[in-house]
């Protein structure tokens, strides 16, 4: 039922590079948090920052005196207030002053909103920063697009710190928007402005300590929010182990297993030890023929054996506990064989814990589905007969 890893390779986030299939979760999460303000005269991009808490710059509310925006989510409209800016207002003719920021409650907005995450460490030199804002590149109505820039560094002016951006294109309507750092996994910063509208010369972003100075009460509001189930799926947020599903493959017509690649990452500081990695059947049902797929994307590293019965609820895969330092991934190819005709619904379960603590700690991927043909006419025959079975059965019960 399992097998003692076969090779290793090691993804280190000191790489300063994210799996892709993290990196898309990341950017789906930051995606969901994403709004549209509207205020008179002007208007832009925000996000959630915590339940009902939208941050963005102080030029999005531009001029007006009254603390009253409107916020569209999902395409629908909410009334939000302004509670703090700063500043408040520019001087006429010249650009919004350092920091730029403004806070806005939004009491009617949903509670299944995103909320991201802040990384409060400025990037490193090369970090690819990505963010999401509301445009009219391609139409009259504004709509979400996202941009990718490369870090350059930390640029001190008077009343503060940017960080310059280079290579993307930052285009009107995008002022507001998050800057989520793909190495880290957290939000480092806001955008502010472009360097260059119309070329792809990067923008200026207020770090993500202003935003802790000056509201920090709502960035522990988002803390309370991510201790919950509902948390943020990037190693720069996460305090335990970050589990990512690679791809599923369905048995061959050549007989080969089907499999289920993931990889386990270590978001603690701290080493941990697995202990356990528990394949649960959540489901099962009779099926004829495959019904997914998805794409590939994880590389081999530990290969695991799982032989699934119709009968067993329950199988351990893992036979030698692996001990993971900080940042470290490790990827898990679990080849799966079954009797054919049958569909089942998985769940991973990864036991571990903390090197000199005993207190054990789970984390779970799924439920992925997996699906193995019949190929035989004895298998089509088994199957006719445990159908006509249960269908006597049913008759029985009336």
């Amino acid at each position: 039922m399992s097998a003692h890893p076969q090779r290793k390779a090691v993804i280190s986030l000191d790489t300063r590079m994210l799996p892709p299939f993290t990196a898309a979760r990341l950017i789906a999460a930051m995606e969901g948090s994403i709004v549209r303000v509207l205020a008179k005269g002007a208007g832009g991009t925000g996000f959630f920052v915590a339940p009902g808490l939208v941050l963005t710059c102080s030029h999005v509310i531009g001029r007006q005196d009254g603390p009253s925006v409107r916020i569209v989510t999902g395409g629908q409209v909410f009334a939000g207030r302004v509670t703090a800016r700063h500043p408040a207002q520019a001087p006429d003719g010249e650009p919004f002053p350092l920091p730029d920021l403004a806070l806005i409650e939004v009491p009617g907005a949903p509670d299944n909103l995103e909320c991201v995450r802040f990384d409060l460490e400025p990037p490193q030199v090369e970090d690819r920063i990505h963010t999401i804002g509301h445009t009219r590149t391609w139409s009259r109505l504004p709509g979400a697009e996202p941009a990718t820039f490369t870090y350059e560094g930390l640029h001190r002016v008077d009343g503060g710190s940017l960080l310059k951006l280079a290579s993307g294109q930052a285009v009107p309507g995008m002022s507001g928007g998050p800057l989520l750092n793909l190495a880290t996994g957290g939000v480092c910063g806001i955008l502010k402005t472009s360097r260059d509208p119309g070329n792809p010369h990067g923008g200026w972003g207020v770090p993500a300590a202003a935003v802790a100075r000056l509201f920090p009460e709502a960035l522990d509001a988002g803390e309370r929010f991510h201790a919950g189930p509902a948390g943020w799926p990037g190693p720069g947020a996460a305090r335990g182990l970050i589990v990512d599903l690679g791809h599923v493959k369905e048995e061959s017509p050549g007989g080969k297993p089907g499999e289920v690649l993931f990889t386990v990452t270590d978001a603690t500081s701290e080493k941990v030890k697995l202990t356990s990695i528990r394949a649960l059947v959540r489901d099962r049902s009779p099926v004829r023929r495959p019904h997914h797929r998805l794409p590939e994307g994880v590389p081999e590293q530990y290969d695991l054996d799982l032989a699934l019965t119709p009968h067993l609820d329950a199988h351990e895969l893992l036979d030698v506990h692996h001990v993971l330092d900080p940042g470290e991934t490790e990827g898990y190819r679990v080849r799966v064989t079954s009797p054919e005709g049958w569909r089942y619904r998985l769940e991973f379960v990864i036991g571990w814990h903390r090197l000199g603590s005993g207190d054990p700690q789970e984390s779970s991927l799924g439920p992925v589905e997996l699906a193995f043909r019949v190929k035989s006419e004895e298998g089509l025959a088994a199957l006719v007969r445990e159908g006509s079975d249960a269908m006597a059965g049913d008759s029985d019960d009336d």
